[in-house]
């Protein structure tokens, strides 16, 4: 007979003192090292596709099929990634992932030269080894964050994001000059990245060979369960039932569209207006410089002041900073509509771009709020969504820019729109305490199975 687990709060019971600085934020590091890997060698693409445009004879309507190509593969290892790190662990998955995107990012100018298909089927393939990541950091950082250090967490492995698009955009120079070093430099330092990892990091603190004892009973006292500790059954039923899992989906799909537009179209989108390559490249990234600033002081807003200060509760301080990160973004696309000002645009792309990050604070945290034991497993089903805007907004966005009367203005104005559903959707329905666990059903180590 299948046996519940109690609902609890973990804000209920305060955890045990931890040490100001541990292992666990060596571990932090390289998940937030990983993510910034993830996304240096899904943006060089963007920045490289300038020149390689030029050499290569590519038109508008191309260039958003080649952005498009990455997230038709993300999209379908996101479930199957968060599924595993929650049955195999975290570390396995992350290895297998980096070691494989970064030997096709090695490979990338090859298959450019060899011919368009090539290229378009190195890049399906990145986007397959790369879905794993996201699900896989949050089943990481559910077993390593302790409760009021959680939002930090999140956010700090999460601004890898920003730094590792910053790190591509710091080779706009070099990409004007020869385009397949970019390809070179991040696909050599997936394999530094994988040695470290390897060396350093497990998927739980319990097998840690040089965590102390006190530090792995405090983060202990209210992380996810080991990989494989119990016959674990996602309850898919209850899953795609539950409103508040359902509005996170919203708000991540409608965070995504405005992320991955702009991550994929800013170096076109300032070449247009004047700022090229050459001339801005380093102002390219400053958008993703205040991001992770931002997006890490955010995260020390929603811990320190909202919820042990101010002592709001979990559900009010994840709708406080979703709120923030996408009121911002909207009004900004809404100004990028009309202004022809290149550094002007830029002022309004960080305001967009940085206060979005505030999303990692609110309903990306909240993932696990609501289901620390299957963070990894919900958030490969969130991502899934997730991945679906990258798709359908570069491909939307070469499509309106390729026709005779389409505009910027038109792709931002669908965005604004985007972001308000979403907005809608996590207000209405966001929740602050833990709503959905696995079933139990034997205490043997197994592999994970899917509840029917």
């Amino acid at each position: 007979m299948q046996e519940r687990l109690p609902l609890t709060d973990p804000a209920d019971a305060p955890p045990p003192p931890l040490s100001p600085f541990g292992w666990r934020h060596v571990v932090a590091l390289l998940a937030a090292s990983c993510n910034a890997l993830c996304y240096a060698d899904r943006a060089n693409l963007s920045i490289a596709i300038v020149k390689m445009s030029e050499e290569l004879s590519w038109d508008d309507a191309l260039r958003g099929q080649l952005l498009a190509a990455f997230f038709l593969g993300y999209l379908w290892t996101q479930l199957p990634g968060g599924l595993l790190a929650n049955s195999l662990g975290a570390k396995e998955v992350l290895l297998c992932g980096v070691l494989g995107w970064s030997s096709l990012t090695l490979a990338t100018p090859a298959c450019a030269h060899a011919s368009v298909g090539a290229l378009y089927a190195a890049r399906v393939a990145i986007g397959l080894f790369e879905g794993v990541t996201v699900p896989a950091v949050h089943a990481l950082v559910a077993a390593w964050a302790p409760p009021l250090e959680r939002s930090r967490m999140v956010a700090f492995t999460s601004s890898g994001q920003f730094v590792g698009t910053v790190a591509a955009f710091s080779f706009s120079k070099r990409v004007d000059a020869y385009w397949p070093s970019i390809f070179f430099v991040f696909g050599g330092a997936g394999f530094v990245w994988a040695a470290l990892m390897a060396a350093l990091a497990t998927s739980r603190p319990a097998t840690h060979p040089c965590l102390s004892a006190a530090e792995r009973a405090a983060i202990g006292a209210h992380a996810a369960p080991p990989p494989g500790q119990l016959c674990a059954q996602v309850p898919w039923a209850r899953l795609l039932a539950s409103p508040p899992f359902l509005c996170i989906c919203a708000a991540h799909f409608s965070h995504n569209w405005g992320a991955y537009l702009l991550l994929s179209w800013i170096p076109q989108y300032l070449s247009h207006l004047g700022l090229s390559l050459k001339q801005g490249g380093a102002l390219y990234a400053l958008p993703f410089v205040c991001a992770a600033l931002l997006d890490n002081a955010g995260a020390w807003v929603a811990d320190a002041l909202l919820l042990q200060r101010l002592r709001l509760s979990l559900r009010a301080t994840r709708k406080a900073m979703q709120a923030v990160a996408m009121l911002v973004p909207m009004a900004c696309l809404c100004a990028l509509a009309v202004t022809s000002d290149p550094y002007v645009a830029l002022a309004l792309l960080c305001a967009a771009v940085s206060f979005a990050s505030l999303s990692h604070s609110g309903y990306s945290a909240n993932i696990i709020d609501i289901a620390p034991q299957l963070a990894g497993s919900l958030m490969g089903v969130v991502n899934t969504i997730g991945t679906i805007p990258g798709v359908l907004a570069n491909w939307l966005a070469g499509y309106i820019l390729a026709q005779p009367g389409g505009t910027w203005g038109h792709v931002f104005m669908i965005a604004v729109l985007v972001y308000a559903a979403g907005l809608a959707a996590f207000l209405r329905y966001a929740q602050g305490r833990e709503v959905l666990q696995p079933v139990q059903t034997c205490k043997d180590p197994v592999a994970l199975s899917v509840a029917r």
